[in-house]
Formats: structure tokens, C-alpha cells, sequence
């Protein structure tokens, strides 16, 4: 049985990533109360009901029926987010990495289309770097599968939050190549520091990281 936290650095890192979760939710949920107003606040019809079982336990606890309520008002799905996180790679070769990570990236671009998600991946010194951007629902759907994929161990989310803009908007899922590992394995040591002293999030290391992979997709692109 594959519990929920197996994957991430210890358990503690997984209630902390929860824990960011469901303050974004109850934000989301927050936010969409006070735009509905007092209709938000109305008995759920029985589709909705029906759809609400259907929607993950998790999020129900968290936002208490964020994804049916939020249906009646669709421009609510203009709330952008990025996630950004480390992980260890399972496979020890380099090139058999960067043969892993560049499938990785192909068959999420056909994923990540479908529910309007942006991003990129990258390797190096044996981590794996991702960046997910979109609206909350298919960005954590995603992220929900990424977190079961045993080709990676100890996940570190370094972001996670509400942005402006898009940093990848050209790329579904792009791969940025092999980054420099010191700056892969200083972002993914940085994760310690940063949840012990309660750093903001995002870090100066973490945006350096999606500037890196930002720089290295548009230099790919010009190819």
C-alpha cells in the first residue's frame, strides 16, 4: 500500500506541502465566497452533490467543496499558480536521466494541454526540477501523480503559490536540459533552511531556479 506521503523528503515535509495546500484552497474558497456572496451560500443541487462525492477527500476537507461551488462563476478560473519543486531521481545514469526526463516532459506536454497547465523539467546532479503553472484544479490533480510516480524519492516543494503571469506560457511541459547541478543541489539543500527558519516563499533560490529553466527553454527554442 502506497501511503500519501511516500515520496516526499520525511512525512513532516508532506504535512507542510498539505499545509500550504490548504491555505491556498481556503483562500481560493474565501475569495469565491465573497465574489458569490450569500448564492455561493446556497443548498448544493443534487448534480452538484453528486459531483462533490466524486471530487478528492482531501480537497473537500480543505475547501470544503471548492471545486463544485466554484462552477458557478467559471472566471474564477483565471487565478493562475505556479509549483515549483525538487526531487531525487530513482535512476542513477546520467544519460539514461536525461533519456527519462526528456519522455517525462513529451508525454506531460499531451497531459498538461489538456487541463491548461504551462511548465518545464529539468535535471541535474541526479535531481529532477519541475514547474507546474494553472489554475488550482488540474495543477494539483497533477501534482497528486506526480507525487505516486516511483521514479523519484524525497520531493521538496520549493513554491507554491499565486502569480501574475505565466513564466512558461510557450511550453505545456518543455524540458530545459541538464541545469547546473550546483544550482540544483543548492536549491534542493535550500529547502532545509528554508522550512526551518520559516522563509517566504518563493526564496531568492527558488526564483533563481525558474529563471535558470526560464532561460534555458527560450534558448532551446532558438535552436
Amino acid at each position: 500500500m502506497t501511503l500519501p506521503h511516500q515520496g516526499f523528503t520525511n512525512r513532516a515535509a508532506y504535512h507542510r506541502y498539505m499545509s500550504r495546500r490548504g491555505k491556498v484552497l481556503a483562500a481560493e474558497y474565501a475569495d469565491m465566497l465573497r465574489m458569490l456572496g450569500t448564492a455561493a451560500k446556497a443548498p448544493l443541487t443534487t448534480a452538484e452533490a453528486k459531483d462533490l462525492n466524486e471530487t478528492s477527500i482531501q480537497v473537500r476537507r480543505l475547501a470544503g467543496g471548492l471545486a463544485v461551488r466554484r462552477k458557478r462563476i467559471p472566471e474564477f478560473d483565471t487565478v493562475l499558480y505556479r509549483l515549483l519543486y525538487v526531487s531525487c531521481a530513482v535512476e542513477t545514469d546520467p544519460s539514461c536521466l536525461v533519456e527519462q526526463a526528456e519522455a517525462i516532459a513529451r508525454v506531460s506536454a499531451l497531459h498538461n494541454a489538456q487541463g491548461g497547465l504551462t511548465g518545464a523539467l529539468a535535471v541535474g546532479a541526479g535531481w529532477f526540477a519541475q514547474v507546474l503553472e494553472g489554475v488550482s484544479r488540474p495543477l494539483l490533480a497533477t501534482f497528486d501523480r506526480i507525487i505516486a510516480d516511483p521514479r523519484h524519492t524525497d520531493i521538496r516543494v520549493l513554491d507554491f503559490g499565486v502569480i501574475e503571469t505565466r513564466d512558461f506560457a510557450n511550453w505545456s511541459m518543455g524540458f530545459s536540459g541538464g541545469l547546473d547541478p550546483a544550482l540544483l543541489g543548492a536549491a534542493a539543500a535550500g529547502y532545509e533552511v528554508q522550512e526551518v527558519n520559516a522563509q517566504p516563499i518563493p526564496t531568492p533560490m527558488s526564483l533563481a531556479l525558474v529563471g535558470s529553466m526560464r532561460a534555458a527553454m527560450t534558448q532551446r527554442a532558438q535552436l
